[in-house]
């Protein structure tokens, strides 16, 4: 006898297993990720390069600037060094000058009958002993220190203002007795804190001789 099975029939899948195509794709995956691992290391890469050049182009410009600031400091020192040098010129020409000038000036201002028997000079300070025939004579001395300058037509004699103006100052020039006017800067005077020390007289009625001592800064910078 036939017999017939009429329950239902039971199929079973089978397993797929990975293909070509899963593995091409996977193989894909991991290129790609390779390259872009491979695209971003590379980036960093010149990245890092642009940085070392930008480093060393840097290092070149302080080492530059280093050697300006070198230069300058050395122009620095050697100005400084010429500066001093001016200076101690410039101290010896006014010590090599400025006594010939003071004794020209005193000389302009020592009237006719003053007479003078000795000079001392210490620290800018002179003190003079002179004999005068009056003390009127003493007091003409005096005024023509006071009165003494020197101006850039040379040695004169400022004149009083007589109109009570604020015009410039007035100097005969001396010896050659020429007038003219200066500006009150282009006046330095010689001669300043005049005094006037001991004083004695001797001698008869008609013929008095008076000793007397003076003491006055003076202006060696002229």
């Amino acid at each position: 006898m036939i017999r017939i099975n009429l329950y239902p029939h039971k199929t079973v899948r089978k397993k797929k297993t990975p293909g070509l195509g899963a593995l091409v794709a996977i193989i894909a995956c991991g290129l790609a990720s390779f390259g872009g691992n491979y695209m971003y290391l590379s980036d960093k890469e010149d990245e890092y390069k642009s940085l070392q050049q930008t480093v060393r182009k840097q290092k070149q410009e302080i080492d530059e600037l280093n050697r300006a600031i070198g230069k300058v400091k050395t122009f620095q020192e050697e100005k400084t060094k010429i500066e001093e040098q001016l200076k101690v010129l410039k101290e010896l020409e006014q010590g090599r000058s400025g006594p010939v000038k003071m004794l020209d000036a005193l000389a302009t201002a020592v009237p006719k009958h003053v007479w003078l028997s000795s000079l001392k000079e210490k620290d800018l300070a002179v003190t003079l002993a002179a004999e005068a025939t009056s003390n009127e004579d003493i007091s003409q001395f005096m005024k023509a220190l006071k009165e003494t300058v020197w101006t850039p037509g040379g040695i004169g004699r400022v004149l009083p203002n007589l109109t009570g103006t604020d015009a410039p100052p007035r100097v005969e020039l001396l010896p050659s007795g020429e007038m003219r006017e200066f500006e009150q800067k282009e006046i330095s005077y010689f001669f300043q804190n005049i005094e006037l020390g001991r004083t004695s007289s001797r001698g008869d009625g008609s013929a008095t001789t008076v000793s007397f001592t003076l003491s006055f800064q003076v202006n060696y910078a002229i």
